[in-house]
């Protein structure tokens, strides 16, 4: 299955969940299924991203 994910919810993601993942576990998890295409961010939402609370999603 392929998902695709939008700036509101990887700014969700940092702000109330990745603070709490201390060992990098959830973090992890995402980036891995970005790198083999589990996970979908396009172009448009990485340049959203760059703007947005600046720049804490990247």
């Amino acid at each position: 299955m392929k998902i695709v994910i939008d700036t509101s919810s990887l700014l969700s993601l940092v702000r109330y969940y990745l603070p709490f993942d201390k060992q990098n576990i959830l973090f992890d998890i995402i980036k891995t299924k970005i790198a083999i295409g589990e996970i979908l961010v396009i172009d448009k939402i990485i340049e959203e991203c760059e703007y947005t609370s600046k720049g804490i999603v990247l």
